[in-house]
């Protein structure tokens, strides 16, 4: 009796381990324990599971990977302004992503022994898991395997070479062979273990080496503004209606901050997603109340940079939000993004970004939001249009059609990005295949106060920098506010006195490398990565009934194949 309860214990010890292990391994959390989510967490776990039957394994490996999902989703239980909804959704989502590696778990300890080429197909399933959860079931784009190698700047580098699904690939790839060490140690397994998890690294170093300019490389300087408002500060919310700051007092908190960066030379100036309401275009400020508020922000001087009384700008005497941007471009003789929404002329709306030039009062260049969030910004099931109108939720945005690239001046080629679609590798690869040597990215991650989604958002970020080799800028109302190179390496974000990153309002002047290269992931994507992984299940699968035969298929009671 005394023996089994000390299995019971030691097999429970390891399941913690590995759990707090896997869960907390992310740069959001734990970076440190990064190395070891990408080498051997998942191998602890499947350790822990060598003396349960093959059928307790499924199960016991669902809840494992359930609680996985409950931590790192933990982000997602702020009732606050999403309501009780959102807790289904994260069940079904944890659920969702257990119920995969479940199925994942009971393939590896299924294959009769684990070679390079099952090792190679396991590690392929899991990857055509990620992918086909990105872009076929459910579009949800956290909480990837990968996200372990990016809590260093030198593993994080394999993302030039085939992307997050790449990264993914390898940490399942290098944890099969730390389970096949465990479960029969020997040299070999130790140094095919040992070599998993060095090569990473070992590229890592010399592709920054190769590419690192150092601190000769020229630089842009930006302006990044967060406002820091909460959603029912900028929205009139049902409810809490007390809240709202109407738009021009919105307005007059930001100028002030930004005039206090007046006589700085920059080359952009970058508000976030939604940065005020009632879009580009809706005349509602009064064009005699707006110039005196930029008077008393920044001088009689700026009477020189107000637009014409013209469309979008003003009619008559009254202003749009288009009118304030624009003198904005003006003041400080550089191109003003800005995120807002918009209903173009057949009456489609649009959540947008758009770029105001100095010198050209004229309609701004537009960006349209291309991945719109479920509920909030798009109506997958029109039976569930009572329950976003009981949050207030109404309208809905159309979806954008491309990527856009914005050649502003000389020298700056800029591909604009909103919030949630920063996540999705393809759709960022395709700005800077059309010429990007810039990521712009506007956000709000307010609706999720006070929680580690904000970190995790800016991490995926950080990702798609290193995958395409250029450096990237965010503004956020609330966030992470911040720029980093070309490398993945944090530049500067915008911090509080006390090292808050998401309730702090006020301006980043920050100075970014314009060093970019191109990688592997520019030049062939996600594509040989999908083949690659497809032909790897094929191989092992032909291989795993070959070597079974016809008389070692399972069969159930009835003598049917199990």
């Amino acid at each position: 009796m005394e023996k089994l309860l000390q299995k019971v214990l030691k097999r429970s010890s390891l399941q913690l381990i590995s759990l707090l292990i896997v869960a907390l391994g992310q740069p959001a959390f734990f970076s440190g324990l990064g190395p070891f989510a990408a080498s051997i967490g998942l191998a602890l776990h499947w350790k822990a599971l060598d003396e349960f039957s093959f059928k307790k394994i499924g199960r016991v490996s669902f809840f494992w990977f359930f609680c996985v999902q409950l931590i790192q989703l933990a982000w997602m239980v702020r009732l606050e302004y999403q309501g009780i909804y959102i807790l289904f959704l994260y069940i079904l989502l944890s659920a969702g992503l257990a119920l995969q590696f479940a199925f994942l778990t009971k393939v590896v300890y299924k294959v009769p022994r684990l070679n390079f080429l099952y090792m190679g197909a396991i590690a392929g399933l899991w990857t055509l898991f990620e992918w086909s959860r990105l872009h076929v079931l459910c579009g949800f784009a956290f909480n990837f395997l990968g996200i372990s190698l990016s809590c260093t700047s030198i593993s994080l580098q394999m993302a030039s070479l085939f992307g997050i699904l790449g990264m993914s690939f390898w940490v399942v790839l290098a944890n099969l062979a730390a389970f096949r060490l465990f479960r029969k140690p020997s040299i070999s397994h130790g140094a095919t273990l040992a070599a998993f998890i060095l090569l990473p690294c070992l590229y890592g170093f010399f592709h920054i080496r190769y590419h690192d300019v150092g601190s000769g490389a020229e630089k842009r300087t930006a302006l990044l503004v967060q406002t820091s408002l909460t959603p029912s500060q900028k929205y009139s919310l049902k409810g809490r209606e007390s809240e709202f700051i109407y738009p021009m007092q919105q307005w007059e908190r930001a100028l002030q901050t930004i005039a206090l960066y007046k006589d700085a030379a920059i080359d952009l100036l970058v508000l976030p997603e939604a940065f005020v309401p009632y879009g580009l275009d809706m005349y509602i400020y009064q064009v005699e109340e707006v110039q005196d508020l930029f008077k008393r922000c920044f001088g009689e001087r700026v009477s020189s940079f107000f637009p014409p009384i013209e469309e979008p700008f003003a009619i008559g005497k009254r202003a749009s939000n288009a009118y304030i941007l624009q003198t904005l471009a003006g003041v400080f003789r550089a191109p003003t993004l800005a995120g807002l929404d918009y209903q173009d002329r057949v009456g489609d709306f649009y959540n947008s970004a758009f770029c105001f030039e100095p010198d050209r009062a004229v309609f701004p260049k537009r960006y349209d939001k291309r991945v719109l969030l479920p509920l909030a910004e798009c109506m997958p099931f029109s039976c569930l249009t009572a329950l976003s109108k009981y949050y207030g939720i109404k309208d809905f945005f159309t979806q954008g059609k491309q990527a856009e690239v914005f050649a502003l001046g000389d020298s700056l080629l800029l591909s604009p990005s909103v919030c949630y679609e920063e996540l999705f590798p393809s759709l960022m690869r395709e700005g800077r295949k059309r010429g990007a040597e810039l990521f712009v990215n506007l956000s709000n991650d307010g609706w999720y106060p006070s929680s580690k989604l904000p970190m995790q958002h800016f991490t995926q970020g950080l990702i798609r920098s290193v995958e395409n080799g250029v450096p990237s800028i965010r503004a956020c109302n609330t966030g992470v506010t911040g720029a980093v190179d070309a490398l993945g390496r944090v530049v500067e974000v915008l911090r509080g006195v006390n090292g808050d990153v998401e309730h702090v309002s006020g301006c980043l002047l920050v100075k970014v490398p314009k060093e970019h290269h191109v990688t592997g992931f520019v030049l062939w994507g996600e594509i040989p990565l999908i083949l690659g992984s497809f032909f790897l299940l094929v191989l092992g699968l032909l291989k795993f009934f070959k070597e079974r035969g016809p008389s070692e298929i399972d069969l159930d009671e009835n003598g049917k194949i199990g």
